[in-house]
C-alpha cells in the first residue's frame, strides 16, 4: 500500500473505494465458505465440530418482529421506561453536561446523488 500521507484527497478516495470493493469481494467469499461449512455440518448431522484450534458451530437465531398489536394478542408485551434521546440532544446542544456521554468521530463517504 502506498504511503497514505503522500496521497492527495482524490487519490485517497480512489484507494478507499478500491479497498471497499476488495472488502465486498472478500465478504462474498467468506459467505460462500460459511454456507459450505453449514452444508457439510448438515450432511454430517452435526450442529458443530472442532477442527484444529477452532470450533465450527451452526447457529440458528430466531428474530421476532411482530407488530405491537400482534404481540398484545399473544400477551407478549411489557411496559418499559426508556431514555428520551431527543431531549438529551436538546439539553446537550444547550450546553448541559450529560453524565456518561462520549462522542465518536468518523469520516462518512457516500455517493453524491445527481439530480437529472
Amino acid at each position: 500500500m502506498e504511503n497514505l500521507q503522500t496521497l492527495n484527497l482524490d487519490q485517497l478516495l480512489e484507494t478507499y473505494l478500491n479497498t471497499l470493493h476488495e472488502q465486498e469481494t472478500i465478504e462474498a467469499t467468506v459467505k460462500v465458505i460459511r454456507d459450505e461449512m453449514a452444508l457439510r455440518l448438515d450432511k454430517e448431522g452435526k450442529k458443530g465440530t472442532v477442527v484444529g484450534d477452532y470450533s465450527i458451530t451452526k447457529v440458528i437465531r430466531t428474530n421476532f418482529r411482530p407488530t405491537i398489536e400482534q404481540a398484545r394478542e399473544l400477551a407478549a408485551t411489557v411496559m418499559v421506561e426508556s431514555i428520551d434521546m431527543q431531549a438529551l440532544r436538546r439539553l446537550h446542544d444547550q450546553g448541559v453536561t450529560i453524565p456518561n456521554t462520549t462522542q465518536t468521530e468518523f469520516v462518512l463517504v457516500k455517493p453524491v446523488e445527481k439530480k437529472e
